[in-house]
């Protein structure tokens, strides 16, 4: 016999926020890009993941609006995640970035909207939160439905 309701206590699984949009993960961790970058496609997403973060600036640079948002570590060796989204901003003024991080005594979620960045999550990243992020980053500008 099937249950039709869920046990009291256990809520409902909320339905994610979902897109199409074109992201670029970049962090050093191998792991985390996959991760990362699984969450997103099961959303829809078309994702490119790279783990260096002079690569990512040189594909940036070079093709800046390939991207519809850019989702980067703080912490990378060669450079930062600030340091990447200052020098996108540099050649697409505007652009949507959101930074990753765990405890950082380098940047503050101020700092970082300081310098332009769209949103700022706290490592390790669950699912919900990325979705939802990912989302409001992206639908902050675009009119809303009546």
């Amino acid at each position: 016999m099937l249950l039709e309701t869920a046990a009291p206590g256990i809520a409902e699984k909320e339905a994610l926020p979902v897109g199409s949009e074109r992201v670029l993960i970049v962090d050093d961790e191998d792991i985390v890009v996959q991760m990362e970058g699984k969450m997103l496609e099961s959303l829809g997403y078309e994702i490119t993941a790279l783990t260096d973060s002079l690569e990512a600036w040189e594909l940036l640079s070079k093709q800046p609006n390939a991207f519809d948002l850019v989702i980067t570590d703080m912490t990378m060796p060669k450079m930062t995640g600030v340091e990447l989204a200052r020098r996108y901003f540099s050649v697409r003024p505007g652009a949507l970035v959101i930074l990753c991080t765990g405890f950082s005594e380098l940047v503050t979620e101020e700092k970082a909207k300081a310098v332009g960045i769209s949103e700022f999550i706290m490592k390790p990243v669950v699912k919900k939160d990325l979705a939802k992020a990912v989302r409001k980053v992206l639908d902050k500008d675009k009119p809303q439905a009546v």
